[in-house]
């Protein structure tokens, strides 16, 4: 194989690397499609005035488990553990404690929680 044999086979070898970027290209369809559609630019549209509005809700939602993350942290400093409460999931600090308060606020075993919280030795 001579030069132009090696040039060619360097040329296959970025191929790959440029159907990719093809393909990305190809997610600019839909934002033809958009400047089109007067429907779907009014759901974009509608989707972009709403934005500013779920970030104060976000904020908010953070502020709030923020809150009682540091009110668990003075009530329940000194359990460190039971059935769901380990060492990453506690209230040891502040950071652990918002973790484990947005863990729990997607439903995953607050029961187990509220009984390992609600526990006392005798």
């Amino acid at each position: 194989m001579g030069i132009i044999g090696s040039k060619a086979l360097e040329g296959l070898a970025s191929a790959p690397q440029i159907a990719r970027v093809l393909r990305v290209l190809r997610v600019l369809r839909v934002v033809r499609l958009a400047g089109k559609a007067e429907d779907l630019q009014a759901i974009i549209q509608t989707v972009q005035f709403s934005i500013p509005s779920l970030m104060n809700v976000f904020l908010l939602l953070c502020l709030i488990i923020f809150m009682f993350a540091i009110l668990g942290n003075f009530i329940f400093y000194t359990i460190t553990e039971g059935d769901v409460i380990t060492e990453y999931k506690n209230y040891g600090n502040a950071l652990n404690g918002f973790l484990f308060l947005f863990a729990l606020s997607t439903g995953e075993d607050w029961n187990r929680v509220m009984f390992d919280c609600s526990r006392t030795k005798i």
